[in-house]
Formats: C-alpha cells, sequence, structure tokens
C-alpha cells in the first residue's frame, strides 16, 4: 500500500528543497549551453573555425559523461549535500574562468573542466532526493526539475544577447566575456548557499518539528523495510529489515495511524476544545515515536550499510542494470532527445545569425527562446497526462508512448528542416 504523508509536510519539503536544488539544475544548462551565444562575437576574436567551435562544445560532454558513474558511487559514502555544494563551486569558477580565455586550447581545457563539475549535481539531486522524498511521493521533484531544466534553456536564450549588447566594451571587456561572467557568478553564490544552509537528512532540518521529523523518518523507514533484499555485502544484507513481531501490512497500518494523528495534532486540526486538540498532538506524537523507534531501525541501516558497502552494492546494481534489454532501449531514446537538444542549442544560434545577419544580438535570442518554451510547457503537460492514467499498466504505456513519441516527433521535424536548409542552401548557389 501507499505510503501516507501529511500534505502540510509534504508542502513543506518541496518548498524548503525544491526551489534551491531547481534553481542550480537550471543554472547547470545555462552555463553549459551559453557557449553558443558567445561564440557569435567571440569565434572571431579568438579566430575559431566551425571544427574549433564543435571540439568545444563537445568536450564538455567527454568528462561529463565520464565522471557519471564515479559521481554515483561517491555519493553511497559521501554526504550529499557536500557534493551538491562542491558541483556549484566548481563549475560556477569554470563557468565564469571563461571569461579568461585566449584561444581554443584554453577554451577546450576550460570546457572539460566543466563538464567534470556538473557530472555529479543531477545524480546528487536524485540521491538526496530519496532522502527526504518516499517513492510514491518523488514524481512532483522530478517534475520540478524537467520544469527547471527547459527553464534554464530558456532564460539562457532571451537573456544571452541582450547581456551581451548591453555590456559590451565596459571595463574594456567584450560582451561574451560579460555573458561568461554574469551567467557563471550565480552558481558560485548558490553553492556557498547549499553548502551553509542545506540541511543534509531529516534529522538536521531546524524547520522541521520534532513531530514531523518523526513522521518523515518513519515513512522512510517503513519504505526501507518494504524494499526487496538487496544482494549480501559482506555477509549483512544491503537493506535488511528488522525483524518485527508484526506484520508488513500492520506496520503500515501504524505508520498511515501515526502519520495522521501527529499531523492533525501538529497542525491544530482538531475541532474541539483546545485540551483535546493538545491532547491529539500528544498522542500523535507519542504514536509517531513508537512507530519511529520501531521502523526508523531499517532507515538507519539503510544508511549505515549505505556507507559501508555502497560501492560494492552500486557496482552491482549497474552490472544488473545494464542485462536488461528495456535500459538499453530507453537509453538509446534519451541519447537521441539528448543529441537533439545539444545540436539545436549549440548550433540553431549560428544557423539564424546567417539567415538573419541583419537582426541584432537580442532579436535572436528572442527567436530562439520560442520552441525552447513551447517545450518547457509540452513536457510537465505530457508527465502529467502519463500520470492521470488509471491503471499502472495504462500509466507506463502512456510514459513510453510519450517518451518515444517526443523524440520521434523531434527527429522528424529536424530530419524536415535540414532538408528544407539544403534545398535552400543549393537554391542559393544556383543562383546568377
Amino acid at each position: 500500500t501507499q505510503l501516507l504523508m501529511p500534505s502540510a509536510l509534504l508542502h513543506k519539503l518541496r518548498v524548503r528543497l525544491l526551489p534551491p536544488l531547481a534553481l542550480g539544475y537550471a543554472l547547470s544548462f545555462i552555463d553549459r549551453s551559453n557557449l553558443a551565444f558567445a561564440e557569435l562575437t567571440m569565434g572571431h576574436e579568438l579566430q575559431l573555425s566551425a571544427d574549433g567551435f564543435g571540439l568545444a562544445a563537445g568536450v564538455f560532454f567527454s568528462s561529463y559523461c565520464a565522471m557519471q558513474l564515479p559521481c554515483l558511487y561517491t555519493l553511497a559514502v559521501t554526504d550529499a549535500r557536500r557534493v551538491l555544494a562542491a558541483c556549484l563551486l566548481g563549475w560556477g569558477c569554470c563557468a565564469t574562468g571563461m571569461a579568461a580565455v585566449n584561444s581554443l586550447l584554453s577554451l577546450c581545457i576550460v570546457r572539460f573542466c566543466l563538464g567534470f563539475a556538473e557530472a555529479g549535481f543531477y545524480p546528487g539531486v536524485l540521491f538526496f532526493l530519496t532522502r527526504w522524498f518516499p517513492r510514491s511521493h518523488v514524481s512532483t521533484p522530478t517534475q520540478v526539475l524537467s520544469v527547471a531544466a527547459g527553464g534554464g534553456y530558456f532564460i539562457g536564450s532571451v537573456s544571452s544577447g541582450p547581456l551581451m549588447s548591453s555590456f559590451d566594451g565596459v571595463l574594456g571587456l567584450a560582451g561574451w566575456r560579460w555573458l561568461f561572467l554574469l551567467q557563471g557568478s550565480p552558481a558560485v553564490l548558490l553553492g556557498l548557499w547549499v553548502l551553509a544552509h542545506l540541511p543534509s537528512e531529516p534529522s538536521a532540518a531546524t524547520w522541521l518539528d520534532a513531530s514531523e521529523r518523526d513522521v518523515l523518518l518513519s515513512c522512510l523507514g517503513l519504505e526501507a523495510e518494504r524494499r526487496e533484499p538487496q544482494p549480501e555485502l559482506g555477509g549483512t544484507p544491503f537493506l535488511a529489515p528488522l525483524p518485527s513481531s508484526s506484520s508488513s501490512e500492520d506496520s503500515s497500518q501504524r505508520v498511515d495511524c501515526a502519520c495522521a494523528d501527529a499531523s492533525a495534532g501538529a497542525n491544530g486540526l482538531s475541532h474541539e476544545t483546545p485540551a483535546r486538540g493538545a491532547a491529539a498532538h500528544a498522542d500523535g506524537r507519542q504514536a509517531a515515536h513508537d512507530v519511529h523507534g520501531a521502523q526508523s531501525q531499517p532507515f538507519k541501516r539503510v544508511h549505515a550499510a549505505t556507507d559501508a558497502g555502497g560501492v560494492r552494492a552500486l557496482l552491482d546494481a549497474t552490472v544488473e542494470a545494464l542485462r536488461q534489454p528495456y535500459m538499453w532501449l530507453f537509453a538509446a531514446n534519451h541519447f537521441g532527445a539528448a543529441m537533439m537538444a545539444y545540436v539545436v542549442s549549440f548550433f540553431l544560434p549560428m544557423e539564424l545569425k546567417e539567415v538573419l545577419p541583419s537582426w541584432p544580438l537580442w532579436k535572436l535570442s528572442l527567436l530562439l527562446g520560442v520552441p525552447i518554451a513551447c517545450s518547457a510547457v509540452t513536457g510537465p503537460l505530457l508527465t502529467l497526462w502519463s500520470e492521470r492514467a488509471t491503471g499502472e499498466w495504462n500509466r507506463k504505456r502512456r510514459l513510453v508512448v510519450c517518451a518515444f513519441g517526443c523524440t520521434g516527433t523531434g527527429g522528424l521535424m529536424m530530419l524536415c528542416a535540414g532538408i528544407a536548409m539544403l534545398g535552400s542552401g543549393n537554391a542559393s548557389s544556383r543562383a546568377p
């Protein structure tokens, strides 16, 4: 059965945790793609050829892809908050450092370091969310992240041209150098904030009262107990359930009742006298405390096992995932979607500049923002449509249709656009 968590507690978790994480994810897309707009003016200054620009744009993904799994393994033995802060500070420094490049070699080196720094952020965010949200409530945070990605592309697109035009020549710096400085520095500031204020786990959150913390830990502990046993690590199961005289169903009912009682008492939902409300609060807190005492032990044991042998468990999980055919199918779909997105984000500005040479940079930025805005709105709507389906099978079928349908449609549109541009190029070359 699905875990019951009070709506007020879920709202508090989303309001407190999602804004900085979504902002960081949006900044990562801004800082990795603003090279396309900077190239409109920096290409002449650095004497970048088309091949050189392609190398500088692509070298980012060599380190980004190579460090994905190592960063994921690092999260198993390291505080996720520190990993997120390190990623933000690292890529913020690299993004601002691109303002100082003076050759293709230095640009490629900084782009390589940028991919290295950004690699751990998205896996770190997903891992961080598992410390706060049960699986049944993690869909909303992931939807927020997908919206943030599209929002980052859109903000970077519509702001890059005006920034370059407005700051060109200020303090003797070219506009593209100011673009890297202004769009890279927010990641540094956010990294410092995350390091100082983002709590690592529920027990460290000062904005949760005792009853809310007990309910949250109880729900996370019960979810850890419900998971299937994992391969043993040194004789100790990775997710070893704590033996209990009560059944899983009894534990589920106890946690659900504790969540409801604690929520009603903590939020003053008693419709009778204040004394009855105080009693409800006390009873709810005691019930949550009792469940927490019985159910948080698996939760603590899980994290203890994670710290001790998480890397080995993740390696085993990676090998097992690679054996699943559907993983390769969805990986191929994601590869195609990502390739189309980055081709558009990196090379469309140059193509539009050639087609519309008289347009100023701010007009090009607004024009590029139109398709990005459409994707930022359409993606969450399709995800919502998929999750509104009744039944697990219908929900999965809609998700598959959305994923592969969007990728196929996007590929077809890019193919038609390429054929049209090729035809127009041939026609113009034959003109007298």
